[in-house]
């Protein structure tokens, strides 16, 4: 019910208890939270991995490496491309 509340979300996969391909996918087959981008920021940077998250529903993944260039300029370009923006509010996993 709370990620309905926002315009992005961004995880990284490394996490407790789900990871993060598991919980873009969740969030894909949930018709509340299905339109809502998701930023997929991450040190795992091979092709699969990039792969997984994209097949999982990721607007984009972004790897650690990448991110202090493009972090910034992804969010906006993400964000820009978002109809239904709610005031930019933006959760961090």
């Amino acid at each position: 019910a709370l990620c309905k509340e926002f315009d992005l979300i961004i995880t990284d996969v490394e996490m407790p208890c789900m990871d993060g391909i598991e919980l873009c996918r969740r969030l894909k087959t949930n018709p509340r939270t299905q339109q809502t981008p998701i930023v997929i920021l991450s040190s795992l940077d091979s092709e699969e991995d990039i792969k997984k998250g994209y097949k999982a529903g990721a607007s984009t993944y972004i790897t650690k490496a990448q991110a202090k260039e493009s972090l910034i300029e992804t969010i906006e370009t993400v964000l820009q491309k978002t109809t239904f923006q709610r005031g930019r509010t933006i959760l961090v996993v």
